[in-house]
């Protein structure tokens, strides 16, 4: 599911983290996301 998605913890890959991020924005307010996710 996108929350599993989102809980996960992955060894910085680029790809992986833009998955990562984009998992986390459906539960998270953008703003409170690191200065990189926009």
């Amino acid at each position: 599911t996108v929350q599993e998605l989102a809980d996960q913890l992955f060894p910085y890959l680029t790809m992986v983290e833009g998955l990562k991020l984009a998992a986390q924005t459906f539960n998270k307010d953008v703003k409170q996301l690191s200065c990189c996710a926009g």
